[in-house]
């Protein structure tokens, strides 16, 4: 039953709780995939007062397009009328028919415009979920993002499986997230 909109909300949720937490100053949100697409949305709506630093590691902003389409993970379905459950990855995860409504509706790329904060986008080139070149309209609309593609890395950050371009993606972004920050301050 969920949607972007209602993970926003658990996200957002979090934010308020953790920055009512005596020790925590600021606040930078780190999401991959689905987890990057709603840290926009949330950066977006709660601002850079907020949402210190954004890094976002393939978000899934081209869903708005796939459920257009009829298409999501290569499962085809009538656009007009999405069934009210799609199975996913031979049926291990299931989505409602509010899930594809709701993404036809969010135009992610005007979301993301609204953040005028930090952000690091990174995609590698060989994403076959998520097309790299999202991560340059992102970078275009965004007017403090900066765009970091690796050659010939997947939707997972990996080449062939291979987790050493996760671990230097971690050290990118951990090292985006320091430097927006002060120390001591998440």
């Amino acid at each position: 039953d969920m949607t972007v909109a209602t993970e926003k909300e658990d996200l957002e949720a979090v934010i308020d709780y953790a920055r009512d937490l005596p020790f925590v100053s600021s606040v930078a949100l780190v999401g991959h995939s689905m987890g990057g697409a709603v840290s926009i949305l949330a950066a977006a709506d709660e601002g850079k007062r907020v949402v210190r630093a954004l890094a976002v590691m393939a978000p899934a902003v081209s869903m708005r397009e796939d459920a257009v389409r009829g298409s999501i993970f290569g499962v085809a379905f009538n656009p007009a009328e999405p069934p009210k459950r799609l199975e996913l990855w031979g049926g291990r995860v299931a989505i409602g028919r509010g899930f594809v409504r709701k993404a036809q509706e969010t135009n992610f790329l005007k979301e993301a415009a609204k953040y005028r904060g930090p952000a690091l986008i990174v995609f590698g080139t060989a994403d076959a979920v998520v097309p790299h070149t999202y991560g340059q309209y992102l970078e275009q609309v965004m007017p403090s993002a900066e765009l970091k593609e690796y050659e010939g890395l997947d939707h997972g950050l990996s080449r062939l499986g291979d987790p050493k371009g996760q671990a230097g993606v971690a050290v990118t972004v951990a090292q985006f997230v320091a430097d927006e920050l002060e120390e001591g301050q998440l």
